[in-house]
């Protein structure tokens, strides 16, 4: 296999890789969100500010994801392993979330 076809065969792994991360994440904040929803105000708990603040709590992570991988990316320079650094990176901080959305559902939601 030349060089290219091989870089872009692993490109496509990791894209799918990164994809599958994604999908379990959304499953956690999915189950997270309708687990929040079912809750009532009780003893001073506010589940509807909770579920606000996991949403903005995931938005703000995205953005610091994107970040983070672009400071790597311009450190890293261009050329064929480029696009396998900028996926690795994406995929490493979404695997940390994933166990921080499941420590979170585990502690306050109890599942």
């Amino acid at each position: 296999m030349r060089e290219p076809e091989r870089v872009a065969g692993t490109v496509e792994c990791y894209d799918q890789w990164r994809d599958r991360a994604l999908a379990e994440q959304q499953a956690i904040l999915s189950r997270i969100d309708q687990a929040v929803a079912r809750l009532s105000p009780k003893n001073g708990t506010e589940p509807a500010k909770a579920r606000q603040f996991v949403t903005e709590a995931q938005a703000s992570w995205g953005d610091f994801v994107e970040a983070d991988c672009a400071a790597g990316e311009v450190l890293f320079g261009a050329g064929n392993a480029f696009a396998l650094d900028a996926l690795d990176c994406e995929i490493t901080h979404i695997e940390a979330r994933n166990q921080q959305l499941l420590s979170f559902e585990e502690k306050y939601i109890g599942t």
